[in-house]
């Protein structure tokens, strides 16, 4: 089977971005101290929470990639300590359960999708200060075509689960 090169190596890139979210969740527990916010669920509409999670990626996009994954890297660092301090919160006042049928569902393919979009807004500082390859620039915009679809798509699918599964 012949494998097709990729120009970018996209699992390292997104490897990399949920460590740094990862880390913000971890802040974010730590930061907590115990003290208990009151989450309130809110019921929101699939086509509500698609509008929202696309106005995210497309500021990831278009301010990431203007300062070459700086602003990306600092919006999942906090995004993560939020969600971290909100699933904590949650699980000490209700338990696991909550975080296992309101959360997780819809959490996979969500934040799949935000980690694609960040990934492709540290293309620049990879370009040009990582690659030593040389440059195609329709192989680069194929694939960034590729992932942006790919992460529309797990948007979407995110959205309809939190928007159907997540909220009952």
């Amino acid at each position: 089977m012949i494998q097709k090169e990729r120009y970018f190596p996209w699992s390292k890139l997104i490897v990399i971005l949920l460590v740094i979210f990862l880390a913000g969740s971890i802040y974010g527990v730590i930061s907590l101290n115990f003290e208990v916010s009151n989450y309130t669920h809110m019921n929101l509409s699939s086509s509500a929470i698609f509008n929202n999670n696309i106005l995210v990626i497309i500021s990831l996009l278009v301010i990431g990639t203007l300062t070459s994954g700086f602003y990306t890297i600092f919006v999942l660092f906090v995004n993560g300590m939020i969600v971290g301090k909100t699933l904590f919160s949650v699980y000490l006042t209700s338990g696991f359960l909550p975080i296992l049928t309101g959360f997780l569902p819809h959490a996979i393919p969500e934040l799949l999708s935000i980690f694609i979009s960040s990934s492709i807004s540290v293309i620049p500082f990879y370009l040009f200060a990582i690659n030593k390859k040389e440059l195609h620039l329709s192989k680069i915009y194929k694939e960034i075509f590729v992932m942006l679809i790919l992460s529309f798509a797990l948007c979407g699918l995110g959205a309809l689960v939190e928007g159907i599964v997540s909220t009952h």
